[in-house]
């Protein structure tokens, strides 16, 4: 049986006949070398074409070996004959009263195929299957000994497997189903009298791509060969899939060609794609268009390239004297990894065959993974190998952090560019080995990144100068010290990562830094002088660390967060609660702690860390005198009456402080502070204090129209915490005392 609806292929032989209308003369040919005589009977059969009229029921007849005459009605009929062992491809005739006609048909070897079929995601099968088949040439160019060179065979589909009766010979079978992509399977020999079997075809509603690929010349490409295909948008480091297993919508498949350079992949996106053949001496690239659930032919066949890319590192072997390490990467047409860190040989050369013409990049890296030289390239045809010359600077050293030797890891980055160079110094804080330069360059200029283990910290020296001397360069590697360095950690021993850390100085100098990830802080630079440090949380605070910064020196220090008490306090007068008055709140050893403003209970609050058992208070509000206290807290859940409150007086007496200092210079280390029985307050600010007129003032006079009467104290010091211990020293502090109504006036020594 075989398909009405076919156009056939085989080479056919049509003439005219003096017979009646209506016969139809149908003769035989043999293959070469088969004479006529090998078969005794053959059936012939006819179907009438469709649109031809009614088609009927087939006309049969048997014929002798030269043939017979077959009976047709007017009309286009397809006729084929078959004998045992044999078989023919199809035929059309035109039968017309007018013109009576003949038709030869070709009698082949047969052989029979089958297999099993399935369709992925569990898809209906089918009722049939076309085969199509291509003969395979002995060589390029040849022709097979019969005329046969293609033909077409309708198989049936039963449950899940196919079979039909076909040609024997070699092929190329192509094997395809309605609304499915089609399968293709190479260099099958179907065997006269044998049943071949083809094993299992999944077919797949997805878009597809068939070529090949040949050399220049038309040959064979030199395999093994792989074609691989990338969707546009991927142009590197793509993993091989198995077309075959592959899932629908892949962006990037790979699958090996057949012997004669025959390729398909399955499965793949829509889109742009990067189409790219690798064989074992040949390459080439091709960029296509892949249409949606359709088969998309390269057509012509990829023709390969084959250049050969040589490159010749002088010297032949780094400075240790091992192999250079080569990494080369392809970068037009298209990214791609050709080489990664491969050894050159013992005469520095390194080769690689099968390569496409165009731009390339080499990195050349010692065997210790220092990279020396990286240099963009284009591949050509007779462009001869690439040459690299290397040159290095030898230099030795001695690397101290302060006056000490350190053991380190020295980083040299060319500020020209390039990869880093990897040192190594002792205990002694000697290093040696070589640097990449230029092969011209009589200096070069590089940063040293300097990994010391002990204390464990990195530092970083810019600009260092090496110059090209033919006995080596001596570099003395001063380490720049970081005056105050540690970490913070919480009660329990846990890192803490974003605390602010703040270094105060005696002369009221402050900064501050934050903690990393690990807990740890650093602080480069300060002057030298006597320093406290403090981390602060919005979950609590460390205790005051006092440190001191000298010339070349550097300070460790650990840090605990205390978690804070939450403290209320209120502020009242004979009237009630006082609103919206400014508070300056004083902790040990009399460092301002937090600024605040009461509700519209009288009410602030603070955060203090545990433990803490009294503060200094500067409270000031329109309508009242300005009150300095110093007074016990209270944490207790249940407090005593009174507890954490402080009363503002109506009526006071006036204070006027002079804060200009005789001779007094900007570097003067020290700052005025008022002081009223063991509180302290910054004397620069208390001049409107609670108004929203406070004045910061330098050159004075600062007045202060209100404040509670009692004895002050005005001094010049550089650290408060003296005068937070109760001691007021003569040769820093004048005193005096504010009655009620009356004014005082002081002024510095």
């Amino acid at each position: 049986m075989f398909d009405r609806k076919m156009i056939p292929i085989a080479v056919l032989a049509f003439w005219a006949s003096h017979a009646v209308a209506g016969s139809v003369h149908v003769s035989f040919e043999w293959p070469a070398g088969m004479p006529a005589s090998g078969v005794a009977r053959a059936r012939i059969q006819a179907f009438r074409a469709v649109g031809s009229g009614d088609s009927g029921a087939p006309v049969e007849a048997d014929a002798g070996p030269d043939g017979a005459v077959v009976e047709l009605a007017d009309g286009v009929w397809w006729v084929q004959a078959s004998a045992p062992g044999y078989w023919s491809q199809e035929a059309d005739v035109t039968v017309a009263r007018q013109a009576p006609a003949g038709v030869k048909l070709t009698l082949w070897p047969a052989a029979s195929l089958h297999g099993e079929i399935v369709a992925a995601g569990g898809e209906s099968l089918p009722t049939s299957l076309e085969v199509r088949l291509n003969a395979v040439l002995a060589s390029a160019g040849a022709q097979p000994e019969s005329s046969l060179l293609h033909a077409r065979l309708n198989c049936q589909i039963s449950k899940t497997t196919w079979s039909c009766v076909g040609p024997a010979g070699l092929f190329d079978l192509r094997l395809e189903a309605a609304d499915f992509a089609p399968r293709y399977e190479w260099g099958v020999n179907l065997k006269a009298a044998e049943n071949t079997d083809l094993g299992r075809t999944k077919l797949r509603r997805a878009a597809s791509v068939f070529g090949r690929a040949v050399r220049k010349d038309g040959a064979d490409p030199p395999g093994p060969c792989r074609a691989t295909l990338q969707a546009d948008d991927q142009r590197r480091g793509t993993a091989e899939s198995d077309a075959e297993s592959a899932p629908a919508d892949e962006t990037s498949l790979s699958v090996p060609l057949s012997p004669r350079g025959y390729f398909q992949l399955v499965g793949m996106q829509p889109g742009n794609h990067v189409l790219s053949i690798a064989c074992q001496g040949a390459s080439g690239l091709r960029e296509l268009r892949v249409q949606a659930d359709d088969e998309t032919r390269i057509n012509p066949p990829l023709q390969l390239e084959e250049q050969t890319l040589e490159i010749a590192v002088t010297p032949n072997l780094d400075p240790a004297g091992q192999p250079w390490r080569l990494t080369v990467d392809a970068t037009a047409p298209r990214l791609q990894r050709i080489a990664d860190k491969a050894s050159t040989s013992a005469d520095g050369r390194w080769i690689r065959r099968g390569m496409m013409a165009g731009t390339y990049r080499v990195v050349v890296s010692s065997a210790g993974g220092t990279a020396w030289l990286q240099r963009d390239f284009n591949l050509r045809a007779g462009g001869g190998p690439l040459s690299l010359h290397l040159a290095s600077a030898k230099v030795a050293g001695r690397v101290a952090l302060g006056t000490q030797p350190v053991r380190a890891r020295l980083l040299f980055f060319n500020q020209a560019g390039g990869e880093p160079v990897t040192l190594n110094s002792d205990e002694d804080g000697r290093f040696h080995g070589v640097l990449p330069i230029a092969p011209d360059a009589r200096e070069t200029t590089w940063i040293v990144d300097a990994h010391v283990a002990q204390p464990a910290s990195e530092r970083r020296i810019a600009g260092v100068s090496v110059p090209t001397l033919a006995g080596g360069a001596w570099l003395d590697l001063s380490l720049p010290t970081i005056a105050v360095r540690g970490a913070v950690h919480s009660e329990e021993g846990q890192p803490q990562r974003s605390i602010q850390v703040a270094f105060e100085g005696s002369s009221g100098f402050r900064t501050t830094t934050s903690t990393d990830d690990a807990g740890r802080f650093e602080m480069p630079v300060l002057s030298p002088g006597r320093y406290t440090a403090v981390a602060d949380s919005p979950e609590g605070a460390s205790d005051r660390t006092p440190f001191e910064v000298t010339d070349g020196s550097e300070s460790e220090l650990s840090l605990t967060i205390h978690p804070s008490m939450r403290i209320p306090f209120y502020v009242v007068s004979n009237q009630g609660p006082v609103s919206d008055a400014a508070v300056q709140v004083w902790i040990t050893p009399g460092v301002p702690r937090a600024f605040a403003r009461t509700d519209q209970d009288g009410r602030f609050e603070v955060k203090l860390q545990a433990g803490t058992t009294e503060v200094g208070l500067t409270v000031g509000a329109p309508g009242y005198a300005l009150k300095l206290i110093r007074m016990p807290v209270s944490s207790e859940s249940d407090p005593p009456q009174n507890a954490n409150t402080i009363t503002l007086a109506a009526s006071g007496g006036t204070l006027v402080l002079n804060l200009q200092l005789p001779n007094r210079t900007p570097d003067t280390p020290a700052a005025f502070y008022l002081v009223h029985n063991g509180a302290i307050q910054d004397a620069r600010t208390v001049a409107g204090w609670g108004t929203d007129q406070t004045i910061a003032s330098v050159d004075g006079p600062a007045v202060v129209d209100a404040i509670e009467p009692g004895a002050y104290a005005l001094c010049l010091l550089a650290d408060p915490a003296e005068l937070w211990q109760g001691a007021l020293p003569s040769e820093h502090c004048r005193t005096g005392s504010v009655e009620p109504g009356g004014t005082l006036t002081l002024q510095p020594r």
